[in-house]
């Protein structure tokens, strides 16, 4: 098993040039499949924004799980290949790597990257019998 170079999730935004401006009531774009849509509460949850509550798995957590919100942010659910088009649009958009790159986007422009964890990352895998 090798794994592969994956691009983290952006937080990326026009309105706000670091999360510490995000003010309340802000409008987020995230992904509306299962796998992004917990990536980015992790990512939300590790820049200080909502907390999600204990003992949720972070590979399934979802926007039932979120325990605060603590800007109060307000969530609108797009298809994830949809996000880098919303950045104009809304305050903020959790954009994930690949969707990103493709739109042409600088991830370094993102005000927050997701610390993406292994289970997350590509990986090229191969059956030993099949060698």
């Amino acid at each position: 098993m090798i794994i592969v170079p994956t691009a983290p999730m952006g937080l990326f935004s026009n309105t706000f040039n670091s999360v510490e401006e995000i003010e309340d009531a802000s409008t987020i774009t995230i992904a509306n499949d299962p796998v992004n849509l917990a990536r980015t509460l992790i990512m939300l949850e590790d820049e200080g924004l909502i907390t999600i509550a204990e003992g949720t798995d972070p590979l399934t957590a979802a926007l039932s799980d979120i325990e605060t919100n603590h800007k109060d942010l307000i969530f609108h659910e797009v298809e994830a290949g949809q996000l880098p088009r919303t950045v104009e649009s809304e305050d903020l958009s959790a954009v994930p790597g690949n969707f990103a790159l493709a739109a042409d986007f600088d991830l370094l422009d993102a005000i927050a990257l997701e610390d993406m964890p292994d289970d997350y990352r590509n990986r090229v895998v191969v059956n030993s019998s099949d060698l």
